[in-house]
């Protein structure tokens, strides 16, 4: 023996030393006093026949062991056992199965119960992880189908103005922009729509824009754009506070209304932080309204106003939220890249005049891609266009 037996006694893992026929010259103290081992003889006895009482699925570990003894192979081999003494679990153990000097096989054995248990602990908590999103994408995907059946359909704004589009795209599966629609006889409405944040709570937030603004518009048959916007803060404003004591409401929004009258020329708008381009020929007007939100700020004199403007035929109208003109990407993207700006927007808006509406949808579409290349979008978008036409607009 290379190793002397006081030596051989202090080895704390299990060890057995095992002739070419499989018998068990030697086991050191650790192994011998295993529970269901200790009170056996182990010198003597054949390894697959002394181990088969302890070891759950026997069977596999009886295969390996007489493949590598009795075919002589001298490669090193580990397998993993379960170790059983009447049905209970005791222990896990790692073996590892050689050749020593003298063409014994010396197997040894490491307890891995804690790191097996570990393993054991580490899977359940990914399985509750997975249970868990699971059901939050299962919500998510609810509130999906929600604001889907609530907003107007992508082509619904054909119906009004034959002439336009509506690029949305959420940054998640639901989205924090929006888009609204409504007509009576005599007025078209049409508002883009950016909520606070992105995700669920932004899109719980344009669910109540839209049956908000639904309510005062249609139901209460508000129609001035300003007075639309006022009422929405108070309504919004009363929903997060209607104990009265809040001085901050947690959530609002960016807002753009614009209403087209039958028979007029005139654009009449209201705007909480969101302006709206017009662009005629080669020139284009930058149209900004009151400078606070819906929402967010109590205890604010604030007061919407109706703005005017004349428009000529053939003037291009577009009504944005900030996503397009903040996404990052560009030359540089794999260095952070850069904002795409809402300098670079006019410009692109400008560039487009000769594409009817249905091609500059998709080319808006192409260029903020390209622009992003790898990047992760940045916020949700809704970029809403229309040719203004007065003998293709269709009123209620």
């Amino acid at each position: 023996m290379l190793v002397s037996k006081s030596i051989f006694e202090k080895i704390r893992s299990y060890v057995l030393v095992i002739d070419q026929e499989g018998k068990i010259l030697l086991a050191n103290g650790p192994f011998s006093s295993l529970p269901g081992v200790k009170n056996n003889s182990v010198e003597g006895q054949m390894i697959w026949e002394f181990m088969k009482p302890f070891h759950k699925n026997y069977r596999k570990t009886e295969l390996i062991l007489k493949r590598k003894i009795l075919l002589k192979n001298k490669l090193s081999t580990q397998f993993e056992t379960q170790l059983e003494v009447g049905n209970k679990f005791e222990k896990h153990i790692l073996w590892d199965l050689s050749v020593d000097e003298e063409n014994r096989y010396v197997l040894i054995g490491s307890d891995i119960t804690e790191r097996k248990n570990a393993e054991k602990r580490i899977q359940k908590k990914n399985k509750v992880l997975q249970e868990t999103q699971k059901d939050f994408l299962d919500s998510v995907n609810y509130a999906q189908k929600l604001q889907e059946a609530i907003l107007p359909d992508l082509h619904k704004i054909n119906q009004y103005a034959s002439e336009s589009f509506v690029l949305y795209k959420p940054k998640d599966i639901v989205s924090g922009d929006a888009y609204w629609l409504s007509r009576t006889d005599e007025h078209i409405f049409i508002a883009a729509i950016d909520c606070t944040g992105h995700g669920i709570p932004g899109a719980m937030l344009t669910i109540l824009a839209h049956n908000l603004l639904r309510e005062i518009i249609i139901k209460q048959k508000q129609t001035d754009p300003g007075k639309v916007l006022n009422t929405l803060d108070k309504e919004l404003t009363a929903t997060f506070n209607d104990e009265g004591h809040l001085k901050h409401t947690p959530d609002g929004m960016d807002i753009v209304l614009i209403r087209l009258d039958k028979g007029s020329n005139q654009l009449q708008y209201a705007s909480a932080l969101r302006p709206l381009f017009i662009v005629r020929d080669k020139d284009y007007f930058e149209l900004k309204g009151d400078r606070y939100p819906i929402g967010l700020l109590e205890g604010i004199d604030k007061n919407f106003n109706t703005y005017s403007f004349d428009l000529k035929e053939h003037d291009s109208i577009y009504l944005y939220s900030d996503g397009y003109a903040d996404q990052f990407g560009g030359p540089k993207h794999k260095q952070g890249g850069k904002k795409f700006t809402k300098k670079k927007l006019r410009e692109l808006l400008l560039s487009i005049q000769d594409m009817p509406m249905n091609e500059q949808v998709g080319f808006l579409d192409y260029v903020h891609n390209n622009w992003k290349q790898e990047m992760s979008q940045t916020d949700d978008i809704v970029l809403i266009g229309l040719k203004y036409l007065q003998d293709k607009l269709c009123f209620g």
